[in-house]
């Protein structure tokens, strides 16, 4: 990879050559992985691949991992696991915390408010002018089905946390990954971004307070921000040093507010201004009497049991009690793991408590150990369903479980993916989410998988699940759905939110059109026929793909779905044609993808880079051939086609994690 002197985000200095030196070397011995980079921390065995066993190490080299990682599949077949999942959440939750050397650099709290106050006002103006009149976001802002019936598809953004103001439930607040917090004031018909020059670009978790819509509680990590004004203004209150989890408003006296955080509950008695730690464990969730206040229920994780506990208070967060009668506990607490635990309550009857709990209780479970609840207070527990974890059994029979976590080849992704509520009009019936949508009508048990069985169009991948009297909310790695009926129906709510994250981009020479691969989201096409910030949703899943022939714009290539042509409308069905023999290098990473050119005089002449390979095609890929080999263990990168002279290219080739440049002047046959 070419070494550009990149210097990553948390420096807020002028460096002369000692320092530099200096520092740089600091950093690669304080080189840290963390686990809150991975979307869950799966047990190894040490049979798993060498780019696996680097990811995970706690002193790895981003760098080296991600030849690692290509190194393999190109002698593998690619199937998609945890580790895969992992892998592509890890490099881009890590690409701005990398040294030059490739290394991973946590700042300090200090070194990043210092780069984001400076970041802050380098955007405030721009030569002259507001940085925001410079550039125009255009979207997806929505995105159809390829079906003709002009329907909108929850594939457009993944939405990690939503905020409703229980004082007026037309007011929301989403947070979109990567892109920041979004606001509806018409119950999510329509939303626009609020966080256009913040530093932070999503959230965990958001809380409105309970009488005024304009208050609103954030975190982002391990910080927690603070709006007055609706989220036109945002304000740095605390860093917790740790992921803030849940924060709970008492809803009586609302300038008393907790937080649940990887390092221990904490409480603030002035609205936030000062923060008090009371209890050191992890804890995972918190949640008051919808009714009381004053009653108050708390997950946490108690490692050396290898389970997560619920505490309970009666005095409004002030004492706290341990309540484990007939509560959960571990078949073998040798292979037993705590991964997680939400609480979930319901006006309808303020003595019941519903539990669900993720991990293993022994050997060989994959992540569902199941429901608890309880008819008083929390003082006796009942299992839901009668088993702790596997075995997984198919089937809504009553005393099974089916495996809601995941997939019963044992892929789940944990935490990242899970919360649960209950309905305000049946005190029995609640809603899971976790890879899956999951409904059960007999208090955690009788598990329904309705997104399969309701065929309701619904996006895998749950993060935020938010009842609020007839309301039902569902966030996803797909957006925003929204039921008002028991989810017998649902609607698509997520106008204005665009925040795609695109792993591959192309666009049209002669036409208004634009294409790519997302993240969590597959492949969309826009063009200029559609209306602004309307796609046409292709298929696929997360591929790093997409490439518009630049010379006819309707025709498209892409790696998981194959070729394209784009219609003229909306309301009209993407067609397909052949497919081409080969695609180029793709990835996740920064300078790790190759592309598809076209000669400029020709449009069924492409070049492309695979492998160590430099290809040439004059038949619009239906064929391929070799025009130049380069070194064995090397990756063509991007290139360029001279539009002046055609025959002069320069190509990037990495090559054991050095970059170099490459130049043909006849037409890729040799380069130097």
């Amino acid at each position: 990879m070419l070494k550009t002197q990149r210097f990553f985000y948390c420096i807020p200095f002028k460096w002369n050559v000692i320092l530099l030196f200096i520092v740089l070397s600091a950093l690669t011995l304080n080189a840290q992985n963390h686990p809150d980079f991975f979307k869950v921390m799966p047990r190894l065995s040490g049979d798993e691949p060498a780019w696996v066993q680097m990811m995970y190490a706690e002193n790895c080299n981003l760098e080296e991992v991600v030849d690692a990682y290509h190194d393999y599949y190109r002698e593998h077949p690619f199937k998609k696991n945890i580790h895969t999942q992992n892998y592509k959440h890890w490099v881009r939750i890590t690409k701005d915390y990398l040294t030059p050397q490739g290394f991973i650099y946590q700042p300090s709290v200090e070194e990043r408010a210092n780069h984001w106050a400076k970041m802050k006002a380098s955007r405030e103006v721009v030569n002259g002018k507001q940085n925001n009149a410079l550039w125009i976001n255009s979207g997806p802002h929505n995105t159809y089905t390829n079906d003709g019936s002009l329907s909108l598809r929850p594939t457009q953004v993944n939405i990690f946390a939503m905020g409703i103001a229980p004082s007026d439930s037309t007011i929301l607040y989403a947070a979109a990954e990567g892109a920041g917090i979004f606001k509806s004031t018409d119950h999510g018909r329509n939303w626009l971004l609020m966080t256009l020059d913040e530093p932070f670009t999503n959230g965990h978790d958001i809380k409105v307070h309970p009488q005024n819509p304009d208050i609103v509680y954030l975190s982002t990590g391990n910080d927690i921000y603070k709006t007055l004004d609706g989220g036109i203004s945002w304000t740095l209150n605390y860093n917790m040093g740790a992921k803030v989890e849940q924060f709970c408003i008492d809803k009586t006296s609302p300038n008393k507010v907790f937080a649940a955080t990887a390092n221990g509950l904490y409480f603030s008695d002035n609205d936030g201004t000062s923060w008090s730690n009371i209890l050191a464990q992890k804890c995972w969730d918190i949640e008051a009497n919808p009714l009381n206040p004053n009653t108050m229920y708390l997950s946490v994780n108690n490692a050396t049991n290898a389970r997560a506990e619920i505490y309970k208070s009666m005095d409004g967060g002030t004492t706290w009690a341990l309540k484990t009668n007939g509560w959960y506990t571990p078949t073998d607490l040798a292979n037993a793991r705590d991964i997680g635990c939400k609480i979930g309550l319901t006006p309808l009857d303020t003595n019941r408590v519903y539990t669900c709990l993720i991990g293993e209780s022994k050997a060989g479970d994959n992540g569902w150990i199941g429901v608890y609840y309880s008819l008083d207070g929390a003082e006796n527990w009942v299992n839901a369903d009668g088993i702790d974890g596997g075995p997984y059994v198919s089937g809504n029979d009553m005393n099974t479980n089916w495996y809601p976590a995941g997939y019963s080849s044992g892929y789940h992704q944990g935490w990242y993916n899970f919360d649960m509520d209950v309905s305000h009009k049946n005190a029995d019936k609640l809603w899971i989410g976790t890879i899956w949508d999951i409904e059960s009508g007999n208090r955690g048990a009788n598990l329904e998988y309705f997104r399969g069985t309701r065929s309701l169009p619904m996006h895998a991948d749950v993060q935020d699940i938010n009842v609020v009297g007839n309301d039902v909310w569902i966030a996803s790695d797909g957006g925003i759905n929204y039921s008002n009926d028991e989810y017998a129906t649902t609607e698509i709510r997520q106008t204005g939110i665009a925040a795609s994250t695109y792993w591959g981009f192309s666009h049209g020479w002669n036409e208004d059109t634009w294409t790519g691969g997302r993240y969590h989201n597959g492949d969309a096409v826009y063009h200029e026929n559609y209306g602004f910030g309307n796609t046409l949703f292709l298929g696929g899943a997360e591929a790093s793909t997409g490439y518009i022939n630049p010379l006819d714009n309707r025709r498209s290539y892409y790696s998981d779905i194959s070729s394209k042509v784009t219609p003229d409308a909306l309301d009209q069905i993407a067609t397909s044609f052949p497919k081409i023999a080969i695609y180029p290098n793709e990835s996740y990473s920064t300078l790790n993808s190759s592309e598809i050119e076209h000669d400029p005089r020709y449009s069924d002449h492409m070049y492309m880079g695979r492998d160590n390979f430099f290809y040439k095609s004059t038949d619009e890929g239906l064929s391929f051939n070799v025009l130049y080999t380069f070194s064995a263990t090397s990756r063509v990168l991007e290139f360029e086609i001279s539009r002046v002279n055609p025959d002069i290219i320069y190509c990037l080739v990495r090559d054991n994690s050095q970059g170099s440049i490459f130049k043909s002047t006849d037409g890729g046959n040799t380069f130097t």
